[in-house]
C-alpha cells in the first residue's frame, strides 16, 4: 500500500515565514529612521530625478559642483564690440570685422554701423538715418573664400543706431572701438564737444554698472567708482577735406582727442589710409574731397587700425605676420 503525500495547511506553512518578513521590515525601517532623521518622506518633492533600481556611488568628479555654459567668448576672454557710422558700414568695416575676428587670437567680435550717425545717434539712440546698416554678431562667419571683402550683414531702409548702453549691457565687451567723426565735420566744435562727451559718458556710466539711460543722464561720475573693466578706442576719421578746411579738421582731431581723454585712446587715421603711411606714422596721407574712399584705401585703413590696436592693447594676433600676411592676401607690399 503506498502512503499518501502528507498536506500541511498553508496558513501554518506561511506563518512563519510572513513572520520573519514582517520583523525584517520594522527593523529596515527603524534603521533607516535613525541613520537619517532629516532624509525626505517618500510623499515629500523630489524634483526631476527619479529613483534607479541599482544607484552607484557618485565618482568624486560628479560630486564637484557643475558651473553654467559660459558665454560664447575666447579663451582669454577677447571680447570685442565695434560701432561706427558709413566707412564702417562699408569696406572699412568689413575689412576690420574680418580681422577682428581672424586676426586676434580667441576673439568674439560684435559689429554695429549706420550710415550719417555720430556720437548723438548711439548715446540716445533717438536719431533716424535714411541709408541703411550693418550688423555682425558673435555668430557671424566671415567668407573665407573671399576675406573681409563682401558686404554681407548688410540692412537696408531707415534706422536708428542702437543705444550704445544696450549695446553693452547686451554683449559685455571688454574692449569697445568707436569709429565715428566724419559726421561731425559741418558742426560748431563746440557742439562736437558736447556730443562726443555725451557718448563718452554713456560708456563711464557702464563700467559703474548703470545702463539705464535716464539714470546715467544724472549720475554723477565723480561720486562713483568704475566697477567693470571696458577699455575705449575712438578711431579718429580719415583725412579729408570734404565740406571742411584743413586748418578746421586739425581742429576737429584735437576735439575729438580732448573730449574723448578720460575714456578713450585714439588712433590717429591720417597717415592710415596710404601706403606710405604705413611706413611713416607721421605721414599725412592726400586728402580726398569726398567722405568715401576708394576700396583700396578703406582696406588700407583697416590693416593700419588693427595694426595700431594690436599695439596699444597688446592683443595677441594668431600669427606674428598677420597685417602683412593680410596685405598680400589683398594685393598690397608688405
Amino acid at each position: 500500500m503506498q502512503s499518501r503525500p502528507m498536506r500541511l495547511s498553508p496558513k501554518k506553512h506561511l506563518a512563519p515565514l510572513i513572520t520573519a518578513a514582517a520583523l525584517l521590515a520594522t527593523l529596515a525601517t527603524v534603521a533607516w529612521a535613525q541613520e537619517d532623521p532629516a532624509a525626505p518622506k517618500d510623499d515629500a518633492p523630489q524634483g526631476d530625478a527619479q529613483p534607479t533600481a541599482a544607484a552607484e556611488e557618485p565618482s568624486e568628479a560628479a560630486k564637484e559642483p557643475q558651473e553654467e555654459p559660459a558665454a560664447k567668448e575666447g579663451k582669454d576672454g577677447r571680447k570685442l564690440l565695434l560701432i561706427g557710422d558709413s566707412h564702417t558700414q562699408g569696406a572699412y568695416g568689413w575689412a576690420l570685422d574680418y580681422m577682428m575676428r581672424d586676426g586676434i587670437q580667441d576673439s568674439t567680435v560684435a559689429t554695429y554701423a549706420v550710415c550719417a550717425s555720430g556720437p548723438m545717434s548711439w548715446a540716445r539712440g533717438s536719431i533716424k538715418h535714411h541709408c541703411g546698416k550693418l550688423v555682425r554678431t558673435e555668430d557671424f562667419e566671415p567668407d573665407e573664400k573671399d576675406p573681409g571683402l563682401k558686404a554681407k550683414g548688410l540692412i537696408s531702409g531707415s534706422h536708428k543706431a542702437p543705444k550704445v548702453l544696450d549695446l553693452l549691457n547686451k554683449h559685455e565687451p571688454d574692449v569697445i572701438v568707436v569709429a565715428l567723426g566724419e559726421n561731425l565735420k559741418g558742426f560748431n566744435l563746440e557742439r562736437v564737444s558736447e556730443m562726443t562727451k555725451d557718448l563718452a559718458k554713456r560708456l563711464e556710466c557702464y563700467k559703474r554698472g548703470e545702463t539705464n539711460e535716464m539714470k546715467c543722464r544724472e549720475m554723477d561720475l565723480e561720486a562713483t567708482k568704475p566697477t567693470k573693466d571696458l577699455t575705449c578706442v575712438w578711431v579718429l576719421p580719415h583725412h579729408s577735406t570734404a565740406k571742411v578746411s584743413l586748418s578746421k579738421l586739425e581742429r576737429l582731431y584735437e576735439t575729438l582727442t580732448d573730449a574723448t581723454r578720460n575714456t578713450c585712446s585714439t588712433i590717429d587715421s591720417r597717415p592710415l589710409t596710404c601706403t606710405k603711411g604705413h611706413k611713416d606714422p607721421n605721414y599725412v596721407c592726400d586728402s580726398p574731397h569726398n567722405y568715401h574712399l576708394s576700396p583700396k584705401r578703406y582696406r588700407l585703413w583697416a590693416l593700419g587700425t588693427l595694426d595700431r590696436l594690436a599695439a596699444m592693447l597688446e592683443l595677441p594676433l594668431t600669427r606674428e605676420d598677420y597685417v602683412d600676411h593680410m596685405k598680400a592676401n589683398w594685393g598690397f607690399k608688405p
